[in-house]
């Protein structure tokens, strides 16, 4: 019984180490405005259907933000005021961490779609 009970921690980390990415993995990035960090950027975590909120942060001073998933497929929403809405879809966790780079542009200079020089002939 005494050799069972030494084995049993080196099970119990065996199982934790087979099972971590089941426990959560790390979607992580950064809000960039051409080669500036943008901080306080609303980053909001949908599931591929954009059906459900899952989570919602700010980024840092850094234009860091940071989010525990599960393996699966998301979609991301950046949103600040002064910036065009950016939607980076079909984002696949599997089995590691991610790190993504978003880049958003003040509205003023947005393209606006329906004033493209395809719609006057």
């Amino acid at each position: 019984m005494s050799t069972l009970l030494h084995r049993t921690p080196f099970f119990l980390l065996l199982l934790l180490f087979w099972l971590s990415p089941a426990l959560g993995l790390s979607l992580s990035g950064v809000v960039m405005d051409d080669e500036e960090t943008v901080a306080d950027v609303e980053i909001m975590l949908t599931d591929a259907s954009n059906n459900v909120v899952l989570d919602s942060v700010d980024t840092n001073r850094k234009g860091a933000f940071r989010f525990s998933v599960k393996p699966g497929i998301f979609n991301i929403g950046a949103f600040k005021n002064e910036y065009a809405v950016v939607w980076t879809r079909g984002v696949a966790v599997k089995e590691t961490d991610l790190s993504i780079r978003i880049e958003i542009t003040p509205k003023a200079f947005a393209e606006d779609p329906l004033s493209t020089s395809d719609d006057c002939e």
